[in-house]
């Protein structure tokens, strides 16, 4: 994970008694996070949540037991909660108003007030902490959204919620610049989501930001099939194929070349596993998509400057 990306896992799981659990209510909860954690319907409280924070946004995902966490004060910044329910019934109540969420959708809360999050059953969850300043950027009173239900099929919260893997991925690279390019691109579909709009002009980098790396994880997940195509790419993306084609030509690259060096990659990681010593590198091209050997080779030795068999039997002494 790049250093400029804090990472904490926090869980209950790790702790070996019920005296234990009482002091992570009491330094976690109420010291940390200002939080009153109180167990719900004869349930243990148990909590595993991962913590992300870059510059200007933060991320956090985890499951909880049934539980009430309320902050009975303002939380000492104006900071906004993009609240997203991926299983379980919850209920977000602030300002005197209750929003129940379902699987799927979100809302949004603020840290200026009091409020409560009561999950009536075991939930999993991401939360987007977001900075009011930088939201209201996009819109003109982030406060107006408040408790309001956003769906679960809203195309922007899906859009954001892909692309929060980029902060979540430990493999991709990211210095000060790329935190900055990936917290904006957060805050157009977070402001997408939340405003529910239709018209993504004005927020049209972060989602193509979004749906290019939603394209690039499908075709990682999908290397193994030599059929994959942009056309069923696009497909499955509910977008066409000429859009997929102008996404990556605006990297510089090419829907064709950057599935090419996927699998070449793929093949050159696993020719130097010593685990995978015993597959044939015929086997390996196969597993990785080519279905012609000699396009693989040929591929392969421009790519590295060696072929796949100098590769496996590694550098000479």
């Amino acid at each position: 994970m790049s250093d400029h990306i804090g990472v904490l896992r926090v869980a209950t799981t790790d702790l070996p008694d019920a005296r234990d659990v009482e002091a992570f209510r009491e330094h976690f909860g109420r010291t940390m996070l200002r939080l009153e954690m109180t167990p719900l319907y004869g349930a243990p409280l148990e909590w595993d949540v991962t913590l992300r924070a870059a510059p200007e946004v933060a991320l956090a995902t985890g499951v909880l037991s049934p539980m009430s966490n309320h902050h009975p004060e303002a939380l000492g910044d104006d900071g906004l909660v993009l609240a997203v329910q991926h299983s379980g019934h919850a209920e977000l109540r602030q300002r005197g108003r209750s929003t129940t969420l379902m699987t799927g959708e979100a809302t949004l809360m603020t840290n200026a007030e009091a409020g409560t999050f009561v999950g009536h059953t075991a939930t999993r969850q991401t939360n987007f902490r977001l900075r009011h300043d930088l939201l209201a950027v996009h819109l003109a009173d982030p406060h107006t959204a408040l408790g309001h239900t956003i769906p679960a099929n809203h195309y922007a919260l899906r859009l954001l919620l892909g692309y929060a893997g980029v902060l979540a991925d430990p493999s991709v690279a990211m210095n000060a610049d790329a935190c900055r390019v990936v917290s904006a691109n957060i805050y157009d579909l977070a402001a997408l989501a939340i405003g529910g709009t239709r018209d993504v002009r004005p927020h049209a980098g972060g989602v193509q930001a979004a749906r290019l790396y939603a394209i690039k994880t499908d075709i990682q997940k999908r290397l193994s099939q030599p059929a994959l195509t942009i056309a069923g790419v696009a497909q499955r993306h509910g977008i066409s194929s000429s859009y997929v084609r102008r996404m990556f030509a605006a990297e510089g690259t090419s829907f064709s070349e950057y599935l090419l060096m996927q699998r070449l990659t793929q093949a050159h990681r696993r020719l130097t596993d010593p685990r995978l010593a015993h597959r044939t590198i015929s086997s390996i091209a196969y597993d990785v998509g080519f279905n012609d050997l000699s396009y693989f080779n040929r591929s392969f030795r421009r790519r590295y400057g060696a072929t796949p068999s100098d590769v496996r039997s590694g550098p000479t002494p």
